[in-house]
């Protein structure tokens, strides 16, 4: 189960859009601890399935996601905590939301 489910839009998404790359990589901020499918992120940030098929190894090659586990052909993706990007991306997200929320 996502960690808030895009019932509200966060601060990342307000600074740089809607479009379904921010929404992969605010999901998977949100959520790094777990490793989702395809199917799952789809529903969860209400992309669809076709441009995640596209923007899903578009990420992995550019190493901000990595394939964490293969269960037949379905693939489960988790962020790379490992590339220096993607962790200033994290910090980044948290201090919008300390700023955002008025934590100094």
């Amino acid at each position: 189960m996502a960690l808030h489910g895009y019932i509200m839009k966060s601060y990342f998404i307000e600074l740089f859009g809607n479009s379904p790359q921010v929404k992969v990589l605010d999901f998977f901020i949100a959520n790094y601890w777990e490793a989702w499918s395809m199917v799952e992120i789809s529903k969860e940030i209400k992309a669809g399935y076709s441009t995640l098929k596209i923007l899903l190894p578009r990420l992995v090659k550019k190493d901000f996601l990595k394939v964490k586990k293969k269960v037949g052909k379905i693939n489960f993706y988790e962020l790379n905590l490992k590339n220096p990007v993607i962790l200033r991306l994290v910090q980044f997200d948290w201090a919008l939301i300390k700023h955002g929320i008025g934590v100094k």
